[in-house]
C-alpha cells in the first residue's frame, strides 16, 4: 500500500510538473504572438507610410516635369499670384488672368493696381494752397503742454498737481520754516501749519482704590498655616508611598534588566549563538514540519479519495441489493395473487363439475 501511494504521489507530482511546465509555455507563446503581431503592425504601418511618400514624390516629380522643371514651376506659381507677363497669364487656363474669365468683370484680388483718376478736377484744385506750408507747423514747439498736432502732451506723474493735493510748494515751504523755528524755541510766533502738529494729550484713568479684606486672628492664621503644612506632609507621604510600592513590584523586572544589559562581551556573544542555533532549529523544524504536513495532507487527500470512493460503492450496491429485493417481493406476491386466482378458478371448475354431475344423476 506504501509503495501504492508513493506511485500515486509521483504520478500525481508528475502531472502537475506537466501542468505548470505546459502553462509557463502557453503564457510564453502567448507572449510572444502578441510581441510579433504589435511588431508586424508597425512594420506594416511604416511600409504604407514610405509607400504613400513615395507616390506623393512621384506625383510632385512628374507635375515639374511636365511643367517644364523648376523655371516651369516657378513661372507657373508666379503666373497664379497674379505676377509674370499677362499676355501669358491671359494664355495660360490655369491662370486667374485667363481671357475668358477676365473679360467679365475684373479681378478683386488685382484692384489695388489699378489707379483710377479724374484729369478734369485738376483745374478745380488751388495748388498755391497745397504748396504752401500747414498751419499748425508755425505753432509747433512753442507750447510745451501741446503737440504739434494741437493735442495735450501726457502729464509727467512725478510731479505733483495743485488741483489734487494741498502740498503745494509754498505750503511746503511754510511747514519747513515753522518746523525750524519750532525746534530752536520760537513755536509761539509760528502760525498755520503747526496747530495740526500739536501733540496730543491723553488724559490718564485714575487708579482705583485697593481693597480691603476683614482681618483674621493670628491664633486663627496660625492653625490654617499649620493645616496646610500637614496636608502637605500627608500628601508628600502618600506620593513616596506609591513610588515604593510600584518600584517594590517592578523589583524583577529591574533586575533582569539590570542582568540582562550588564552581560560582558562573551556572555553576548554566547546568547546570540544560542539565539541563532534556535533560530536555526525553528527554520528547519518549519521546514520538516511543512514537508511533513504537504505529505500527510497528500496521504489523506489519497485515503479519503479511496474511502469515498469504498463507501460509493457501498452505497450503490446497497441501493441494488434494496432494488432486487423489492422486485424479488413483488414477484413473490404476483406469484401468491397467480396461484390463488388458479386455484379459485379450479374450485369453480369442480364445483361446475359437480352441479352437472348431479343434474345428470337426476
Amino acid at each position: 500500500e506504501i509503495d501504492e501511494l508513493q506511485d500515486i504521489r509521483l504520478s500525481l507530482l508528475q502531472k502537475l510538473k506537466a501542468d505548470q511546465q505546459n502553462k509557463n509555455t502557453t503564457r510564453v507563446g502567448a507572449k510572444l504572438t502578441k510581441l510579433w503581431n504589435r511588431k508586424k503592425t508597425d512594420m506594416e504601418r511604416k511600409i504604407e507610410l514610405i509607400r504613400k511618400t513615395r507616390d506623393r514624390e512621384i506625383r510632385k516629380l512628374s507635375t515639374l516635369h511636365g511643367r517644364g522643371g523648376r523655371a516651369g514651376l516657378v513661372q507657373s506659381l508666379r503666373a497664379a499670384r497674379g505676377a509674370g507677363s499677362a499676355i501669358t497669364a491671359a494664355q495660360d487656363p490655369n491662370s486667374d488672368l485667363y481671357a475668358p474669365r477676365a473679360m467679365h468683370g475684373y479681378q478683386g484680388r488685382r484692384r489695388h493696381g489699378e489707379i483710377i483718376y479724374d484729369p478734369s478736377l485738376l483745374a478745380i484744385e488751388d495748388h498755391e494752397a497745397l504748396v504752401q506750408p500747414p498751419a499748425w507747423l508755425d505753432q509747433c514747439g512753442q507750447n510745451l503742454a501741446k503737440s504739434c498736432s494741437g493735442h495735450y502732451l501726457p502729464r509727467d506723474e512725478r510731479q505733483l498737481c495743485e488741483r489734487e493735493t494741498k502740498w503745494s510748494e509754498q505750503f511746503l515751504e511754510n511747514l519747513h520754516n515753522d518746523l525750524k523755528k519750532a525746534r530752536l524755541g520760537a513755536a509761539g510766533n509760528a502760525t498755520g501749519p503747526l496747530r495740526v502738529l500739536k501733540p496730543r494729550r491723553l488724559v490718564e484713568p485714575p487708579r482705583p482704590s485697593t481693597p480691603e479684606v476683614e482681618s483674621v486672628p493670628d491664633y486663627d492664621e496660625s492653625s490654617h498655616q499649620a493645616a496646610l503644612v500637614l496636608q502637605k506632609i500627608l500628601r508628600g507621604r502618600a506620593v513616596q508611598n506609591l513610588m515604593f510600592e510600584g518600584r517594590t513590584r517592578a523589583a524583577e523586572l529591574t533586575e533582569e534588566l539590570k542582568t540582562t544589559h550588564g552581560l560582558q562581551k562573551e556572555d553576548k556573544a554566547h546568547i546570540a549563538e544560542e539565539e541563532t542555533k534556535a533560530r536555526d532549529y525553528r527554520a528547519v523544524h518549519s521546514e520538516a514540519e511543512q514537508k511533513e504536513e504537504a505529505i500527510t495532507a497528500l496521504v489523506e487527500e489519497l485515503c479519503g479519495g479511496a474511502v469515498s470512493a469504498a463507501l460509493d460503492f457501498l452505497e450503490k450496491e446497497l441501493r441494488r441489493l434494496k432494488e432486487e429485493r423489492r422486485q424479488h417481493a413483488f414477484i413473490l406476491i404476483a406469484r401468491k395473487y397467480l396461484l390463488l386466482t388458479y386455484a379459485f378458478l379450479v374450485e369453480n371448475e369442480r364445483g361446475r363439475d359437480r352441479e352437472e354431475g348431479w343434474k345428470k344423476g337426476d
